[in-house]
């Protein structure tokens, strides 16, 4: 969150209390929010170029201020197979915030705020998502994990090797199993 500082005369700082967020967990994720978010970009995740059909999340949280959304982590649960054995996840998508408030702890909190729901309504072990390669440092900052083999999702012309990068989080200390994800699904 944002930290506002304000100088004074003497050498003293006076810092004044973080303002407070608002974690929203909501089924939907109306048109006009999600345009209000991207600032009417057409294309806020930059992932058009991709020509992916992707699949729509399901469980949205939003951070709020003051009564404005500043940010929002779209969420999926699904079971993907790694080698022959399926595994539930709590997919992550439709990561966005308000571009001018970027930068200031808006998408951490929706994370862990995602994060946390993930835990304690699905009781699910893992969190997975897909990136491009330009946002992968930010995700890694938060402790995700890239995925080290292929990721396998569906589109209308059969299983294609998605070409974003996939990312994974243990939601305790279990390790992520090794081999190609089948995620028998569109991507979220």
């Amino acid at each position: 969150m944002r930290r506002q500082e304000n100088q004074s005369a003497s050498s003293d700082d006076v810092v004044r209390p973080e303002p407070s967020i608002e974690i929203e967990i909501s089924a939907s994720y109306p048109l006009e929010v999600k345009r209000d978010l991207a600032g009417g970009e057409e294309d806020p995740s930059r992932t058009h170029g991709y020509n992916l059909s992707w699949r729509p999340t399901e469980t949205h949280i939003f951070v709020s201020e003051n009564g404005t959304k500043l940010c929002h982590v779209g969420l999926v649960r699904q079971t993907v197979q790694i080698s022959g054995a399926s595994l539930e996840v709590a997919g992550v998508g439709g990561v966005l915030a308000r571009s001018g408030e970027r930068g200031h702890g808006y998408g951490r909190a929706a994370m862990d705020a995602a994060e946390a729901f993930a835990a304690r309504e699905w009781k699910v072990e893992f969190m997975l998502l897909f990136c491009r390669e330009a946002v992968r440092p930010w995700y890694d900052a938060l402790g995700w994990r890239r995925v080290l083999a292929a990721t396998w999702a569906e589109q209308p012309t059969g299983s294609i090797v998605l070409p974003l990068e996939s990312m994974w989080k243990s939601l305790n200390t279990t390790t992520w199993p090794s081999g190609d994800v089948h995620l028998h699904s569109k991507p979220w």
